[in-house]
């Protein structure tokens, strides 16, 4: 059963680590029947006590929570789980692991430049400088250039009669 005194202590044992303090399997159903207990108390000090506890409460958990935000992320880059959580905080240990690494897998595509898809063209009339659809600048050209464009500037190019696309040939091929 959860004390005022264990309460203390459990948060004094948290404040002095950076691992998670063993807790009770029960810890928060403990917790919610010492809560429990307001309507009980009379004098000023039982108040007090309870006004103190319910604070102290308070506190482990946002320390906790801060501890397994940070052994979340340390978590997905060396893929080991912390020790001592209660069954709710692992579930909240595993909802917030499965979302840091949706957002690594976000942010790495974000990051990563993609291959854009080019294709060699042979221009056959003149062209002025223009703006691709990748928003890079391309010519100006005259008839018989070569040029690497995106697809789509050489598939436009192929349909107005300006450009004919020259097929590649890898080594060793005829």
């Amino acid at each position: 059963m959860l004390t005022y005194d264990a309460i203390r202590q459990l948060v004094a044992k948290e404040k002095e680590t950076k691992k998670l303090v063993e807790l009770p399997e029960d810890f928060f159903s403990q917790a919610r029947s010492y809560l429990d207990k307001k309507s009980r108390m009379h004098s000023k000090d039982d108040m007090w006590e309870f006004d103190s506890a319910k604070s102290l409460l308070q506190d482990l958990v946002e320390i906790r929570e801060r501890k397994i935000l940070l052994m979340t992320l340390h978590a997905t880059r060396v893929g080991i789980e912390p020790a001592n959580l209660t069954a709710e905080e692992k579930e909240f240990f595993d909802d917030t692991l499965k979302t840091v690494k949706e957002w690594q897998e976000k942010k790495k595509e974000l990051l990563e430049a993609k291959p854009e898809p080019k294709e060699i063209v042979a221009l056959l009339g003149h062209l002025p400088r223009f703006v691709g659809i990748n928003m890079k600048e391309y010519g100006p050209f005259n008839p018989g250039d070569i040029a690497t464009l995106p697809v789509e500037n050489a598939r436009l190019l192929e349909e107005k009669g300006l450009g004919r696309p020259i097929k590649a040939h890898s080594p060793g091929q005829n």
